[in-house]
């Protein structure tokens, strides 16, 4: 049939034209089927808009979890360093001081110091040794 690729389409809105108007135009509008091949496109167009914006939105939270990722990471770090503080600290506060000080003694800049200290001792006392010496050389060759 001729009328097979032909759309029929009403009014989209109320006839408000007098009865003598509207019954030499009340037949209906006849469009082309090439509207159909139209609305088709646009349809497509739409359907690809959609997975834009789906794709665009996808690529946000994409951004976002990478962007919150690093800071969880840090968290989880700080988190942990506290978690060894705070066993750190139970454990200075549950040992005695000779067990601190063992436990420092292997520590190098510690064993460094403690050397340090015990070198200045040394000199100390051997400065200390030689002013008596010499004090006592000193009344020794004065009462004599």
């Amino acid at each position: 049939m001729l009328l097979d690729n032909v759309t029929v389409t009403s009014l989209p809105y109320p006839d408000t034209r007098p009865s003598s108007e509207y019954v030499s135009s009340s037949r209906p509008t006849i469009s082309p089927a090439t509207t159909n091949v139209v609305n088709d496109n646009l349809i497509d167009e739409e359907i690809i808009e959609y997975k834009i914006r789906v794709l665009t939105m996808q690529d946000i939270i994409c951004q976002r979890i990478i962007l919150a990722f690093p800071q969880r990471i840090e968290y989880q770090l700080v988190r942990k360093q506290f978690s060894q503080l705070d066993l750190q600290s139970s454990m200075l506060s549950s040992t005695s001081l000779e067990k601190l000080d063992y436990l420092m003694a292997h520590h190098p800049e510690t064993e460094r110091r403690q050397n340090d200290l015990i070198n200045k001792r040394k000199i100390y006392d051997e400065t200390i040794k030689e002013l008596q010496n010499l004090e006592q050389h000193q009344t020794n060759t004065n009462t004599a």
